[in-house]
């Protein structure tokens, strides 16, 4: 067995470690050999456990730890001044811990994410950006569409072979862009009926089924935003899965409108009808297509670098950040988000690593706070005074900023170098070129 490393992309290292036993069972031996001497266990005098009880019942954890260690200081070794940016992947022969003789070697095979010691990005992306285009019609379908939502759900089996007239039909699909990619979750519902029904009458969930590349024409701009080179006409077929089926029984507009409080309590003045829908309707495109904005900025640039993070080490990723949110209230991302942001992550500190411009000194941290604490508005009178006696000691204004960041440094240097890192994007490589967008498209994506 050999020790080997190899880059197979900027940002990513692959290979074997060879861990032989001469390497870590000395250091095993001596963990056994304290906790004999300090362990009390029943039946046993104190100190005199015997050697081979103690490796069967720690010996795996002590083994995991030192193990570990070994294998993290190789891979750092290895590295050749590469900075490791997030935890390996790795699995090891043999795949269980020998915690009594004969001891092994160990060898193990591992993924891990590196910051790249050059830009990624070679050529300038072609960026695009969604504008809402507004029509006459969108309240009343935006009115529909809250009817879906807020309407009652029946799970579906089978999928009838006509469309009913009383209750809409709403589907999750499934779709690969190419073998090896991960599924993409398309949305159908009978409000916008984005291909003919005729594709989808009588199937079951669960059923795979091909269809013509045409029909996928209405997911264009929600595709792109994931795949920023897609065209609906690139292959000859599509197979999409039903993942999910239900009736929306609509709930009656009265019972939303008294949910959302259009209807005035006694002695209030009536609100403007038309102006609260239309209010309401251009909030949720506002947060919906500030989303699908979003995940195309930054996907149209992760395509631009190539980069593309191996499903095993994406999978074992994110299972540590769900362990690291379990004990949290926040909702955390899903995958595909998750996957976004960590190739985002490993762009902006490929960038970091080369770019001066964004790096922020000391200094300028301190003098960014300051800034900030001096814009905050409504301050009591007390607080007023307190930053008023802060402008007229530049050694008390020291001390409290000093103070200050010890415990949020990070996130305000962090803060500062993400929006350099913004303007560095706009500078080099332009303002995105707006695309029209209708709401149609956008409720299709949003159910």
């Amino acid at each position: 067995m050999a020790t080997t490393i190899s880059f197979p992309k900027p940002y990513l290292a692959e290979g074997k470690i060879h861990i032989p036993v001469s390497a870590y069972l000395e250091e095993y031996k001596a963990k056994v050999r304290e906790l004999r001497r300090e362990l009390v266990m029943p039946g046993f005098r104190p100190g005199q456990v015997p050697t081979d009880v103690i490796m069967g019942r720690y010996g795996e954890r002590f083994l995991s730890e030192i193990l570990s260690q070994k294998f993290l200081d190789s891979l750092k070794a290895l590295l050749g001044g590469r900075e490791l940016f997030q935890y390996p992947f790795y699995e090891h022969t043999p795949a269980s811990y020998q915690v009594k003789p004969p001891f092994p070697d160990y060898e193990y095979t591992f993924q891990a994410l590196v910051i790249a010691q050059e830009p990624l990005i070679r050529e300038a992306p072609r960026l695009l950006r969604y504008r809402y285009e507004e029509s006459s019609e969108d309240v009343s379908l935006f009115q529909s569409y809250l009817r879906m939502v807020f309407g009652r759900l029946e799970e579906v089996e089978r999928l009838p072979e006509q469309l009913p007239s009383d209750k809409y039909v709403v589907l999750r699909l499934s779709w690969r862009p190419h073998e090896g990619a991960e599924a993409l979750r398309l949305r159908w519902n009978s409000l916008i009926e984005p291909f003919p029904w005729s594709h989808l009458a009588g199937r079951e969930v669960g059923q795979t089924f091909e269809a013509p590349p045409h029909i996928l024409s209405a997911y264009t701009e929600y595709i792109r935003s994931f795949y920023p080179d897609f065209s609906p006409l690139t292959s000859d077929s599509v197979k999409l899965t039903i993942t999910g089926a239900a009736f929306a029984v609509p709930a009656p507009l009265e019972e939303i409108e008294e949910k959302l409080h259009i209807h005035p309590h006694e002695g209030e003045a009536p609100p403007d009808h038309g102006e609260f829908w239309r209010a309401l309707l251009l909030r949720h495109v506002e947060q919906s297509l500030s989303e699908l904005n979003h995940r195309l900025y930054q996907n149209q640039f992760l395509h631009a670098a190539g980069i593309e993070i191996p499903p095993n080490l994406a999978q074992f990723l994110y299972l540590l950040y769900l362990s690291t949110r379990s004990q949290e209230s926040a909702r955390g991302l899903d995958y595909k988000d998750f996957q976004r942001e960590l190739a985002w992550e490993l762009l902006f500190q490929s960038f970091l690593a080369v770019e001066p411009s964004l790096r922020v000194s000391d200094e300028e941290l301190k003098d960014s706070v300051w800034e900030n604490i001096q814009k905050v508005g409504e301050l009591s009178e007390q607080s007023k005074s307190f930053v008023d006696s802060l402008r007229e000691s530049e050694a008390a204004r020291e001390e409290f900023i000093s103070s200050f960041l010890q415990n949020n440094e990070g996130k305000f240097r962090r803060s500062l170098q993400e929006k350099r890192f913004e303007a560095f994007l706009r500078e080099k490589y332009g303002e995105p070129v707006e695309h029209p967008i209708s709401l149609k498209s956008l409720l299709l994506y949003t159910l």
